[in-house]
């Protein structure tokens, strides 16, 4: 081999050696620019899921916020229907009421007495009232039912005696439609069953039922 050709493969390895090093440079410069710097960094500092986690977040917030709306509208709801109910009912109370005093139909209990007072007579007394009290407390409320403790002792009652022919201390019933009475009875067995509060208890209430069925008529 020549001289010259011995030359010329000299620099062809040096300038071999010489592109493979520039090309080793340039590809380590690209791939070390801001650019891709900084989207490593981006990479490296917010994972991927990140985002994720923050709409989480929100999304749930907003979902609590939701809910407590929801929750407060349906208190609202629930006091307002319940508000309705009770409004109703009044309203229906009271016109069941004014058609009772349309028809004008009552029971009357009378209980008649004098001005000695007996320990049987305060008996009689406290047993009649207890039981239409407690038994026919609504339809006390609603004027059905009235309850009167009378001294016919006293002048403006004296009528009575005669009217319900009264001998002793005794419980009248009094049925009236239109203001006038239609009907009444002693209810004289209260001196039988006076000892026997039950039976007592269950005769008042017997006796006020069939009155009450008048109103069907």
């Amino acid at each position: 081999m020549s001289k010259k050709q011995k030359t010329i493969i000299k620099y062809s390895l040096l300038l071999f050696v010489f592109i493979s090093l520039s090309f080793a440079v340039y590809k380590e410069l690209k791939n070390s620019t801001p650019q891709n710097i900084t989207a490593e960094k981006n990479n490296e500092t917010i994972p991927s899921s990140a985002p994720v986690i923050e709409n989480s977040d929100k999304t749930k917030t907003v979902e609590n916020t939701n809910s407590n709306l929801v929750l407060n509208n349906t208190e609202k709801i629930s006091k307002d229907i319940s508000k309705d109910k009770e409004d109703k009912k009044n309203v229906l109370k009271k016109a069941a009421i004014k058609g009772i005093k349309a028809a004008d139909k009552k029971i009357i209990a009378y209980y008649f007495h004098g001005n000695a007072r007996c320990t049987s007579c305060l008996q009689i007394e406290k047993l009649s009232k207890g039981t239409i009290e407690t038994k026919f407390a609504d339809e006390l409320n609603k004027g059905i039912i009235e309850w009167h403790t009378v001294n016919v002792e006293e002048s403006n009652n004296v009528h009575f005696v005669k009217d319900y022919k009264l001998y002793t201390k005794s419980v009248i019933l009094s049925f009236h439609k239109k203001g006038k009475e239609k009907k009444w009875k002693n209810l004289d067995k209260v001196w039988e069953y006076l000892r026997d509060e039950k039976k007592f208890e269950t005769y008042i209430q017997g006796e006020v039922n069939n009155y009450l069925g008048e109103f069907k008529l």
